[in-house]
């Protein structure tokens, strides 16, 4: 199913839910039309819960919004030209410092976004842990870790 939304054309799929009959559905393609990228919250009457990514469809996209229904992301690709990466409030597994996709408290780095755009890159405090490939399809050649005791899962940098 297509579904034109902000101008981009999103690609969505129903998925029910065995346990409950609840219907969600997930994005599994874009078509990037402009340099802004909205995620829609609703389908049809119906949360958008996932959103997937597929490679080289990153270019050109200079922000990005995250909504509070957005449950799951895989990205598998970089942003080379992204800027500022929006999550909405509410959202109960994302949080945003406007570069990077963090845990909704803010202590675990999902994936860099904007941020691995950068040659160096600073870590807060507040970062404890480094997610699966975080930093995959990013440019940084340096992090700096202003907090010493940091872990970091498998195949977070590559």
């Amino acid at each position: 199913m297509l579904y034109e939304y902000f101008g981009n054309v999103f690609h969505m799929e129903k998925r029910e839910e065995w346990f409950s009959g609840k219907i969600k559905y997930s994005i599994i393609d874009v078509e990037i039309k402009n340099s802004q990228l909205y995620l829609p919250q609703t389908y049809q009457g119906a949360p958008v819960g996932s959103w997937k990514m597929p490679k080289e469809k990153g270019a050109g996209i200079e922000m990005l919004f995250i909504p509070a229904s957005i449950e799951d992301i895989d990205v598998r690709n970089q942003f080379p030209d992204l800027k500022k990466l929006e999550v909405e409030s509410g959202n109960k597994k994302f949080s945003t410092d406007g570069q990077m996709l963090l845990s909704s408290d803010g202590k675990k780095l999902l994936y860099c976004f904007a941020a691995g755009n950068r040659e160096t890159l600073t870590l807060e405090r507040e970062i404890k842990k480094i997610g699966k490939e975080a930093f995959r399809h990013t440019m940084c050649k340096k992090i700096i870790f202003k907090n010493p005791d940091v872990s970091v899962e498998g195949n977070a940098f590559n």
